[in-house]
């Protein structure tokens, strides 16, 4: 009998001293994440600090403003161009590395502490890069209107569709709503589950997830055309200044959150509608916020193709595609053929 209370006494003990070693401690990886970022200076604002520029910004290259006209490449940029690749011969900048947007954080690792310039079509897909790139810890700047801005001869899917103002669908825009245009209320912020244990694994691990979400994370405007009650069925956030809003009109249902769009207020989102849109002048900077979105945990993140220039185009003044400054009629050099063959024999002079 002593020997049993003996051998029970010691079977307990291991016990016990087993499960405090296998005691696992719970963390909420999305505070995690969350604190990781505001300590490394990565909240949204952070992210879209000089993030855009225009063709001419790139190929402005000494002190007086001239432009460089010899070949028109972008030295003192690593360029990564994510279009396809029949897309990418046709013409591309010179020097430019042409990768799946799924290996734009491994090809990043080759520019050897060069500034990135991503370049896509349209300035969205780039804009998506440009966000993941910095969230990476890489400084990257997207080209404005993709290669679009670059040279007239790339101008087609800008052209295609961008409004021209006329065909406003009724049941989308108002320009007088009694609609509250600020989150009155909290949502809860979303799950993560990477299984890492600090902000920089976390953060890795949802950037991969992002990169991932490439496609899924544009909605069209065909997609939403015809829908009579928006917020049911999204959650759509216009990207605009207070007179913006006013003043050009919003989808209907729109919140308008832009100043409150950072860390503390992701509060005013919410995860749960079957889609999270957000649209800007453009849709260049709402793909970028998306990535930044997607990578919190935000999945359903959205963001809308070609933005208001897809529903209102030229009568938005200053901010339409064939605006001033819009770069669409541009007519900077480039090369054809694959990359790595950029010479004078497959040189587009403007």
């Amino acid at each position: 009998m002593k020997k049993l209370m003996i051998m029970g006494t010691i079977i307990l003990s291991v016990l016990l001293i087993t499960n405090c070693g296998e005691e696992e401690t719970s963390i909420n990886e999305f505070d995690v994440l969350q604190t990781y970022l505001t300590g490394s200076s990565m909240d949204l604002s952070t992210i879209l600090d000089g993030w855009v520029k225009p063709a001419s910004f790139f190929v402005d290259v000494d002190d007086n403003g001239d432009m460089d006209v010899t070949d028109y490449s972008v030295d003192g940029y690593y360029v990564i161009d994510v279009r396809g690749a029949d897309d990418f011969a046709l013409g591309h900048i010179k020097g430019a590395h042409n990768v799946a947007f799924a290996d734009i954080i491994t090809e990043a690792g080759n520019a050897n502490g060069l500034p990135i310039l991503a370049v896509c079509y349209t300035g969205q897909s780039a804009a998506r890069a440009t966000a993941l790139l910095r969230l990476s810890g890489f400084t990257a700047i997207n080209l404005k209107w993709g290669m679009a801005g670059w040279n007239e001869a790339f101008v087609a899917k800008w052209d295609e569709n961008a409004s021209d103002g006329t065909g406003i669908p009724e049941a989308w825009l108002e320009t007088d709503s009694d609609w509250v245009a600020h989150v009155e209320n909290d949502f809860d912020y979303p799950e993560l589950a990477t299984g890492a244990e600090d902000g920089a694994g976390i953060l890795s691990a949802r950037i991969n997830a992002a990169l991932s979400l490439r496609w899924k994370g544009f909605a069209t405007t065909e997609e939403l055309d015809g829908v009579t009650d928006l917020p049911a069925d999204y959650f759509i956030n216009n990207y605009w200044t207070e007179d913006s809003y006013n003043t050009y009109g919003h989808i209907e249902g729109a919140y308008r959150i832009k100043e409150d769009l950072n860390l503390d207020g992701l509060k005013y989102l919410d995860k749960a509608e079957e889609s999270l849109i957000t649209y800007c002048y453009t849709g260049q900077t709402s793909a970028a916020i998306t990535a930044w979105l997607q990578v919190l945990g935000y999945e359903n993140a959205r963001s809308l193709l070609y933005g208001a220039n897809g529903i209102y185009g030229e009568t938005i003044p200053a901010k339409s595609w064939r605006g001033e400054g819009s770069g669409s009629a541009s007519g900077y050099g480039y090369y054809t053929g694959v990359g790595g063959n950029d010479d004078e024999n497959n040189y587009v002079a403007p």
